[in-house]
């Protein structure tokens, strides 16, 4: 990290200090955990930097200074095999010990703030950007010649012989004895966690709303793209609680030859038994929140259901977005807790209208007098789309207009939507990923959403269109008939002929009803609003990671 990037002064005005030891610290010492002191290793992750005298001074201080933290944060050049050696030494400090192997530039001041003591116990020469960011954040500093080079600190630094972690230990001894009572950023409960979520759908906005309205909540959250056993030995005391979204990429086998597939699926599946005991092992609790209960493709049913059944067993929490998927849970999987009913929020403020209904209808080739439907989403198999198209064919004349709109993730699915939309000009496919700038519109020049799925389950698709004030064509099951309730719907039964064809032409038939189902919808939407929906997880998700 070159000084040159650093806005020194940015750290100096007094008021400034004053005002980042406000929310911004109290949110970073409870999203860590920092209920007591905190050493600051701030240094390269080489032998030079001196970063596993940081690390023994840290230990031999642990009896004496039970709540004291260490956090090491890195500045200059990574020596992977230092590094992971180092970490090896942090784990012997428990939940004392953090090491972070990155840290943004915006985070500086907030660390240096809450630091009770900044050492810099280099044994060679390396960069003074640590010695002089702790100078201009007025932070208790004990250092060696080599880390200071030509700083000149004065006064507010302890000096130390290099490679000597007794006189480490006793300078940041000295130097917690001459602070206040209080640590920098004022000391808080461990009322509030850190969770690592695991899911194969990572880039859903769900998440990122979830998570950042958990995060208000004192729930901080990282993204694991599996939990391994070298993760959950390295983050072990640091993270609480393992989330698990849509499970089925932490044992289904999507690489290899095919033939071999379902045995690579069982060779994952027992990898993941074994990650779960070491994780329970290790102190994690798991928390599942159960989507549907089993995936949407069945590759194989047996393995899908053994994995559901592994972590509905194993999960100190599980959580439904609907009474019914709870329910299935209970009944299906054996859960042996409660499973709580938690409604999946809003997509409130993620899609804003840019073009508008007219502009996007005359680009779209849509009819101003049609009423148009809209399919909206990946194009997958289980989402009915087929069976849409069938019951378009047989709607009659000018009065309707349909647009297919997603990233096709199954050929065939895609090949017969364009061989639909040749054949029909009412039909308009927008087979791709749609740009977040754009969904908005789609909805905007629709007046009907169709989520022709009849499985049941989380439907983000109907969230999504409840959000932007669309009324829905959707099947008569019991989480979306929840979710939508009749006065913003026109209900079909999956297993009766015809019944999504009628559901059509209802819809048709009561356009001069649109604008109040419509209002409608936007007031399902309100009752997803994140706020209740976060406090309630927040809670949930603390109790199980303090049991």
């Amino acid at each position: 990290m070159a000084a040159s990037v650093v806005d020194l002064a940015a750290f100096a005005p007094e008021e400034e200090l004053a005002q980042r030891r406000g929310r911004d610290l109290r949110l970073l010492r409870r999203f860590h955990r920092l209920a007591g002191p905190v050493l600051l290793y701030a240094g390269p992750y080489e032998p030079r930097g001196g970063l596993e005298h940081a690390i023994d001074a840290a230990l031999r201080l642990s009896a004496e200074v039970p709540e004291l933290r260490l956090v090491a944060l890195p500045f200059g050049p990574i020596d992977r095999r230092y590094l992971d050696r180092c970490e090896r030494e942090a784990l012997r400090l428990g939940h004392h010990g953090i090491v972070e192997q990155r840290v943004e530039e915006r985070d500086l001041p907030l660390w240096l703030a809450v630091a009770d003591v900044v050492c810099c116990p280099a044994t060679a020469a390396v960069n003074t950007l640590p010695v002089l960011l702790a100078q201009a954040a007025r932070a208790p500093l004990v250092a060696t010649a080599a880390a200071l080079g030509q700083a000149d600190p004065g006064d507010a630094v302890v000096r130390i012989p290099a490679g000597d972690p007794d006189a480490l230990a006793a300078a940041v001894r000295g130097a917690l004895d001459d602070a206040a009572a209080e640590p920098a950023g004022g000391r808080v409960g461990v009322a509030a966690i850190r969770l690592a979520y695991v899911a194969s759908a990572p880039t859903n906005p769900y998440l990122r709303l979830l998570y950042s309205h958990l995060a208000e909540r004192g729930v901080a959250a990282e993204r694991w793209p599996a939990p391994s056993l070298r993760r959950l030995a390295r983050s072990r005391g640091r993270v609480d609680l393992l989330h698990v979204h849509w499970p089925e990429g932490l044992y289904r086998a999507r690489r290899g030859p095919r033939l071999l597939r379902p045995l690579l699926s069982r060779v994952k599946l027992v990898r993941l038994v074994v990650r779960l005991a070491a994780a329970r092992a290790l102190g994690y609790r798991i928390a599942w929140t159960v989507h549907q209960v089993l995936p949407h493709e069945r590759d194989d049913r047996r393995l899908d259901l053994a994995a559901a059944r592994l972590l509905a067993r194993r999960a100190d929490l599980l959580l439904a977005h609907d009474a019914a998927t709870a329910h299935a849970v209970q009944e299906r999987l054996g859960a042996r807790r409660p499973v709580h009913v938690a409604p999946h929020g809003s997509y409130r403020g993620v899609y804003a209208e840019r073009a508008g209904r007219e502009a996007t209808r005359r680009r779209l080739g849509i009819p101003s007098g049609a009423v148009a439907f809209l399919a909206f989403g990946e194009l997958r198999a289980y989402k009915g789309v087929a069976a849409l198209l069938d019951a378009f064919a047989t709607l009659d004349g000018e009065e309707a207009a349909l647009v297919v709109a997603g990233r096709p993730t199954d050929a065939a699915l895609a090949r017969r939507v364009r061989e639909a939309q040749a054949a029909d000009p009412r039909i308009v496919a927008l087979l791709g990923v749609v740009p977040d700038e754009e969904v908005a519109d789609l909805y905007a020049a629709a007046d009907v959403a169709v989520v022709a799925r009849a499985d049941g389950g989380t439907s983000g698709s109907l969230v999504l269109a409840l959000t932007l004030a669309k009324p829905v064509v959707v099947a008569d099951r019991p989480a979306y008939v929840e979710l939508a309730r009749p006065e913003a719907a026109w209900l079909f039964d999956p297993q009766e002929p015809g019944s999504l064809e009628r559901a059509l032409r209802d819809a048709i038939a009561a356009r001069h009803e649109l604008p109040l189902r419509s209002a409608r919808a936007a007031e399902r939407a309100e009752a997803l609003d994140w706020a209740p929906i976060a406090d309630q997880l927040a809670e949930l998700l603390r109790d199980a990671a303090e049991r």
